[in-house]
């Protein structure tokens, strides 16, 4: 019966495609530690000169869906974007609803225009986790925003 309905549903919803809006090559990746006031996250928390690691970060739309994707790289030394030097470390699923705003999922901190705290969310449950990210360069942070910007205006678009 189960089958029956995924059947029904496939018929029923339009396909979606998913398309990447933004492949950035260089992400800092940071532990983030609990909140100390409630104004916001501070990048200078995190220890900026070390972080987990340097990956890189895809986000994909799929109708009224993002996804923020962040990558570890296998070989550290070259940062290729081929399949087999990047594995998978976490992803951020978004969803807004007309006139919601992003900080549930992406929240910028309150120290520097570069970092961002996003939510990283388990597929097998519904656990998340709050990870830090930033780019080296604001050019680069200012892609990273505006991209989030233009999903929610398109969501409110559609809601007209």
């Amino acid at each position: 019966m189960s089958s029956e309905k995924a059947e029904t549903e496939d018929a029923e919803s339009p396909l979606a495609i998913e398309q990447k809006l933004l492949s950035i090559p260089e992400v800092f990746v940071y532990k983030v530690p609990p909140l100390r006031t409630a104004s916001g996250h501070r990048a200078e928390d995190w220890g900026l000169a070390d972080p987990l690691f340097t990956g890189m970060l895809r986000m994909f739309q799929a109708d009224t869906k993002l996804r923020i994707v962040l990558y570890a790289y296998r070989d550290t030394t070259t940062l290729k974007e081929t399949d087999d030097n990047l594995i998978p470390f976490g992803e951020c699923p978004i969803e807004v609803k007309p006139k919601e705003d992003i900080i549930a999922f992406v929240d910028a901190v309150i120290d520097s225009s570069r970092y961002f705290v996003i939510k990283l969310k388990d597929p097998n449950s519904t656990r998340t986790t709050s990870i830090g990210i930033g780019f080296r360069d604001r050019e680069v942070a200012f892609d990273f925003k505006n991209s989030l910007n233009e999903y929610v205006r398109y969501i409110d678009r559609m809601a007209l």
